[in-house]
């Protein structure tokens, strides 16, 4: 869990987990930045968990506590009104039911002057075109939602075409996405949207895991996004590997990287076939022949583990000044 702003102290109150989700009280203690006010907020977390993570995670407070704390009395009664309800910043639309009630105050005082009230329009839509042009970071504010939208549109638009008709039960696995683009939640029901296909699941790398024996079986596919060359998929197992080098320049730290997934994740086959690859990219590595090895022992293969792991007693006693890296991680 993080603190809601730089500078806070977390301390936990309570708490209490079982397999499926938890509980957790937890104070943060900070100054918020834009008042120099200090605040103590009293929240209440509730997780779900999946493989030994926090898959989702609930926070809540009091939002009028917060306030009176953090703007005082003052900024409070500011806050509520209508005209400055933006000074809350991605607060603000706590607030509208609030500004509703002002809103209606407001129109009923000044119905006997309908010329004020069509200036007062005109005013506050120039206002709003201002604001929503204007680049915040808050991700409340409606210039970062389009933002959001349109590299969430370019994102999409790029996975279709690189990746238009994947088979059904298809498990799909990225990383680096940018943050706050909305891109995945959960297990990827925006995917199963685009691709018309309920058996679609997506998640991150760092939830990769083997399949259960008794699920469908399917393909997984993994996909790394850059802003430059947009979705990079980085194929498990046999592919063109001088082509895939010349169309990704980091085809070697993007399969290093897909290979410990794989392996952290218990596919033992699937990262043999990696580390495989890998060693045979980079001969003069032991410790990619090393892990080959150690994969094929794992995935039943001990006619491909006794070759590996005799190119690494090759290696080894090649050069004997050198320290066996390998042998020294068994």
């Amino acid at each position: 869990m993080r603190p809601p702003r730089i500078g806070a102290k977390p301390r936990f109150q309570a708490s209490a987990s079982t397999g499926l989700g938890g509980w957790a009280r937890w104070i943060a203690k900070y100054t918020f930045t834009q008042t120099g006010r200090p605040v103590t907020n009293d929240v209440r977390a509730k997780m779900r968990f999946r493989d030994g993570l926090i898959a989702e995670h609930w926070d809540s407070f009091s939002l009028h506590s917060w306030t009176r704390q953090a703007l005082g009395t003052p900024g409070l009664l500011l806050g509520w009104s209508p005209l400055l309800l933006p000074s809350l910043h991605w607060h603000s639309y706590y607030s509208l039911f609030g500004s509703m009630g002002a809103w209606l105050a407001l129109g009923i005082a000044l119905s006997r002057w309908p010329v004020v009230v069509a200036l007062l329009v005109v005013g506050l839509s120039g206002l709003r075109a201002g604001r929503s042009a204007t680049a915040i970071e808050d991700w409340g504010e409606e210039s970062y939602v389009r933002r959001a939208g349109r590299t969430l549109d370019a994102m999409r638009a790029d996975l279709l075409a690189r990746c238009p008709a994947p088979a059904p039960y298809t498990r799909f696995y990225f990383t680096d996405v940018p943050a706050g683009a909305g891109f995945l939640v959960g297990d990827g029901p925006a995917l199963r949207v685009w691709y018309s296909d309920r058996t679609f699941e997506g998640r991150f790398y760092r939830e990769f895991a083997a399949r259960a024996p008794s699920a469908r079986p399917g393909m997984d596919r993994f996909f790394r996004y850059d802003a430059a060359r947009h979705w990079t998929e980085i194929v498990v197992g046999h592919e063109d590997i001088d082509r895939a080098r010349r169309e990704d320049p980091a085809w070697l730290p993007d399969h290093e990287r897909l290979a410990r997934v794989l392996t952290q994740g218990g596919d033992w086959r699937a990262a043999y076939a990696e580390y495989a690859k890998l060693a045979e990219v980079v001969p003069a590595s032991a410790e990619f022949s090393y892990l080959a090895g150690l994969g094929a022992i794992t995935a039943g293969d001990s006619l491909a583990a006794k070759r590996w792991l005799s190119r690494v007693a090759v290696d080894s006693t090649a050069s004997p000044g050198q320290p066996n890296r390998p042998a020294g991680r068994a």
